[in-house]
């Protein structure tokens, strides 16, 4: 028969287990960046683009790896800690970009170079590449037929004041 001491220990023993795994989570980015409210997520899901602006999504769909949070670079800025099951939308002048992927402790994982045109949409894809174990992922560049059905899945994340991060 267990003891009210006893009982209290183990119901402490289990809220620092609980609170230690919170800590680890937060650690290893696996929180990720807040989701947008539903309204900005419905705008950014309608796939428009501003006149003499290109417009990226960055995504994530795959339940790979699932308990992963990448961090997301465009033009050496840093975009969020992307999730699964979520995009960002980062709205920016045509041209050469530079999109990169790093782990929590910002080692870099892929990275690729974007060339984007006025008054388009470019779609890049997180992917979880061959070794999902690992959970390593891939930078790809997809076609709107393929993405525009995935990204309706996710949710759009935010890294502040506004979900559509733009840059110069």
């Amino acid at each position: 028969m267990r003891t009210d001491s006893a009982r209290g220990t183990r119901v402490t023993r289990v809220r620092l287990s609980i609170l230690t795994a919170l800590s680890a989570c937060v650690l290893a980015g696996c929180i990720g960046s807040p989701e947008a409210p539903i309204e900005e997520d419905e705008a950014a899901k309608r796939f428009t683009v501003h006149t003499d602006s290109s417009a990226v999504y960055l995504y994530r769909s795959t339940m790979v790896a699932a308990a992963q949070t990448f961090r997301l670079y465009m033009d050496g800025v840093f975009v969020g800690d992307l999730k699964n099951g979520a995009f960002f939308k980062i709205v920016t002048i045509p041209g050469r970009h530079a999109v990169a992927v790093s782990n929590a402790r910002n080692i870099l994982l892929d990275d690729m170079a974007l060339d984007t045109d006025a008054n388009t949409l470019s779609f890049v894809e997180v992917r979880i590449g061959a070794n999902p174990v690992s959970g390593v992922p891939q930078l790809v560049l997809v076609g709107g037929q393929e993405a525009r059905p995935k990204i309706q899945q996710c949710r759009l994340l935010t890294t502040g004041a506004s979900a559509t991060i733009q840059l110069p």
